[in-house]
């Protein structure tokens, strides 16, 4: 390569939350409401690649990720709930091209709980 940028390193955090209802009037009545907490945080180091002839940039990554999930499944009539933990430790690689200025795709892999992929575009705004 004409230029290689430095390593760096990236730690990413991030929570949601997804709530469900569920109601149904017939021979068995349903009220519950379906609660997802997840937590992620993902440790990850990239490598940034550049050729002048041709024009030509690709940045390969990879890191860990944990992956937390506290689901609670409530009877809205009963007040009942059940409801347990997920963790997930897993390890991906992927690789990232740009497309235009700001536009880049990327292409994942994870390898817990079977093979996983992933892919989508990154738009940056600065």
């Amino acid at each position: 390569p004409d230029t290689v940028v430095s390593p760096a390193v990236a730690l990413d955090l991030s929570y949601g939350l997804q709530r469900y209802s569920f109601d149904a009037i017939g021979p068995t009545p349903i009220n519950q409401r379906l609660d997802l907490n997840q937590m992620q945080v993902a440790l990850e180091t990239s490598h940034r690649f550049e050729w002048k002839e041709p024009k030509l940039v690709i940045e390969p990554y990879g890191g860990v990720k944990w992956l937390g999930t506290r689901s609670s499944l409530t009877d809205n009539q009963t007040g009942g709930q059940a409801g347990g933990l997920q963790n997930t430790l897993t390890p991906f690689i992927g690789l990232q091209l740009p497309v235009f200025e700001r536009e880049t795709v990327f292409a994942e892999v994870s390898f817990v709980d079977g093979v996983q992929y992933a892919a989508g575009a990154h738009i940056r705004f600065k």
